[in-house]
């Protein structure tokens, strides 16, 4: 009674200190998750020897476990269940247990290994709860994790392999059992004898010299002893003790049964080890015939079963194991909504952002219509205004006295008419567009409207016959056999044209001009030079 009162002493002064430092911590979360972490490690230490569990303690895991849930902290809730729930399963309270492992293991699902507190250690006492309970090839699936994240030259590797040995060996698969109870007694012979003692004992269960499974039990047992493992000596003790039984060696059983019960019947979370050897006990007593020992046994053995049904008897596993399934059933149904809503508020999503297109598309469309309507409506006014200065340069010319003067202002004004059209035709051949194909044929079409027409070159040279008869008619002398297309070239030099302008009323290129010259020098030679310096009087 005293002890108990000095333990809740314990616990309400952990308790203060630890609500104290998280609320003076000044708000800083890196603060209070380190003092929820140095709280949870108190009272490990405070529970270290325990056997059963006190109300106390059980008050001050559950507050610090509101704490570390008011943080927000994923790392540190894994962490926070991790801890409680392996106590609770220290002391074979596996109801207790469940809740705890099953909200750490959704955070390992849910979050990445290495954001883990102390993730090997979370992943080992996870492993070892649901070992425990049935679900091996999740236990396998966590050690293997934990065994890539501790050094191979710590005690922690030889305690994962020993541990995934003994999960291989529930699951039937005996040869990678063995396999990892190998590695196991390899890396703990000179670092940790007590883990190679306890890999000796596994090893031994799979020797069928029963010579050598008996030598290497015993060596077991002396070292788990020297070094105060009296558990795992226990442990050791009744696997020797069946040995003793199978070769019908009695007296030797009982011996060990006698001292691995003394040890087991001290503490209440050692039961199951207490029921075995109690079966052991009853085994001997049936093969001495001793009828009284068989019915004291009988009793002792049904209020052991009695009180493994409410620790950690088949029954209580199995109705763990039960609640593991509903609650993982459960979550399955709870991801599945959380799917069917993920996948609803992506359809509406995806609706939405369709909609959005078919909107976005339509105000393109009619946002091009309009633009194609606004250019075609541009190009209309530039047509109609082409059209008009041609319409009112001819007329100019028909009204005005025709003259070389006149002519000249009216090929002028052509000149200039036709280099617009030309650059507006060049901007329409960038273009692909089938209106702009339209535009540019039409803007050609009026541009040869706009070139020397045969009519026009016929008023042309009459009005210079009669202007410049002395040029014109030396030019006919002189140049024999001059055709039409060079005659133009030879009159509208004469007013003074240049390449271009002779090109753009010709329709030609400038290299066409500058070529048409050139066959004129090589055929006239002097002749046609002298005519840039030939003086004729104008009429």
């Amino acid at each position: 009674m005293k002890h108990r009162y000095l333990c809740l002493f314990l616990v309400v002064f952990l308790l203060l200190s630890a609500c104290g430092d998280v609320l003076t911590s000044g708000g800083s979360t890196d603060g209070a998750i380190e003092h929820v972490i140095q709280e949870i490690s108190r009272l490990q230490e405070a529970t270290s020897d325990h056997t059963t569990p006190l109300p106390e303690i059980e008050a001050a895991f559950a507050t610090v476990d509101s704490i570390a849930r008011e943080l927000q902290s994923p790392s540190l809730s894994i962490w926070t269940n991790t801890q409680i729930g392996f106590y609770y399963y220290q002391l074979t309270k596996l109801e207790k247990a469940l809740p705890y492992f099953l909200k750490s293991s959704r955070g390992i699902t849910a979050n990445p290994t290495q954001q883990l507190i102390d993730p090997a250690d979370c992943l080992i006492k996870n492993a070892y709860f649901f070992g425990n309970i049935g679900d091996h090839d999740l236990a396998v699936n966590y050690l293997s994790q934990a065994v890539l994240l501790v050094d191979t030259t710590s005690s922690a590797y030889a305690t994962i392999h020993f541990a995934l040995g003994s999960e291989y060996r529930s699951l039937g698969n005996e040869e990678r059992a063995i396999q990892h109870f190998v590695f196991s007694k390899e890396a703990a012979r000179d670092r940790d004898p007590v883990r190679y003692a306890k890999a000796l004992g596994e090893l031994a269960l799979n020797e069928k010299d029963l010579m050598k499974a008996e030598h290497m039990l015993l060596e077991d047992i002396q070292l788990s002893e020297m070094h105060g493992d009296q558990r795992n000596a226990m442990f050791a003790r009744i696997r020797l003790a069946k040995i003793y039984v199978d070769r019908e060696e009695w007296e030797e059983a009982t011996l060990l049964l006698d001292r691995a019960q003394a040890y087991a019947a001290m503490r209440t979370n050692l039961t199951g080890f207490e029921q075995e050897i109690t079966t052991l006990k009853l085994a001997v007593a049936v093969a001495s015939n001793d009828r009284n020992a068989q019915l004291e046994l009988h009793r002792h053995l049904q209020t052991i079963n009695n009180r493994l049904a409410e620790t950690d008897g088949k029954e209580v596993v199995m109705k763990v194991n039960l609640e593991l399934q509903r609650a993982r059933a459960h979550n399955d149904i709870l991801l599945k909504k959380v799917k069917l809503q993920q996948s609803k508020v992506t359809a509406i999503a995806l609706l939405s952002i369709c909609f959005l297109l078919v909107v976005v598309a339509i105000f393109l469309r009619r946002s091009k219509m309009q633009a194609l309507k606004m250019h075609q409506l541009k190009f209309e006014r530039i047509v109609m205004n082409f059209e008009l200065e041609k319409v009112k340069s001819e007329s100019k010319y028909a009204q005005a006295q025709q003259t070389i003067q006149t002519y000249v202002t009216f090929l002028d004004e052509r000149n200039t008419a036709i280099q617009e059209l030309n650059e507006v035709v060049e901007h329409l051949q960038k273009s692909s567009s089938t209106n702009a194909q339209h535009q540019r044929q039409r803007l050609e079409q009026l541009l040869q409207e706009h070139l020397m027409t045969e009519e026009n070159w016929s008023r042309f040279r009459t009005t210079f016959m009669v202007e410049y008869p002395a040029f014109y008619e030396h030019v006919t002398r002189e140049l024999t056999g001059i055709t039409e297309s060079q005659l133009r070239i030879v009159l509208l030099q004469k007013l003074g044209l240049n390449n271009l302008m002779m090109a753009n009323l010709l329709g030609v290129g400038q290299d066409s001009i500058k070529k048409a010259k050139q066959r004129l020098r090589k055929k006239y030679g002097d002749s046609y030079e002298r005519l840039d310096n030939l003086e004729t009087d104008r009429v």
